[in-house]
């Protein structure tokens, strides 16, 4: 499945998979002011679609503070409306980021799929 209204470059960057209790958004490659729009796009769609969001970040290189500025404006939304975001695999990288950013509590992080996040 490709991204939701996806354009040639959203289905590189990213697609939001429908699941039976949420979504899950698969991101790949730099998340940064060039592709925020992009991000806005697939986080938008993940919390719409109502339950919880898994963000997949196995294959993101690259996080700046515009993308997690999105990141969390979308766990906010989300959270007013009675879902969560999960991080999943992100790597030694972008924890490392999100901790910097005092963000390493904010989103509960799997590193399994099928193992779920503590609540």
């Amino acid at each position: 499945m490709t991204g939701i209204g996806a354009t040639p470059a959203e289905d590189v960057f990213g697609r939001v998979i429908p699941r039976i209790n949420g979504t899950v958004v698969e991101l790949h490659g730099d998340l940064d002011l060039a592709t925020i729009d992009m991000l806005q796009d697939c986080l938008t769609v993940g919390v719409e679609r109502g339950g919880d969001m898994l963000v997949d970040l196995a294959d993101v290189t690259l996080i700046d503070g515009a993308a997690l500025s999105v990141l969390v404006r979308a766990g906010r939304v989300a959270q007013r409306r009675g879902q969560r975001v999960q991080l999943m695999a992100p790597s030694l990288f972008v924890r490392r980021i999100l901790a910097a950013a005092e963000l390493g509590e904010a989103f509960p992080v799997i590193d399994d799929p099928k193992t779920p996040a503590p609540t």
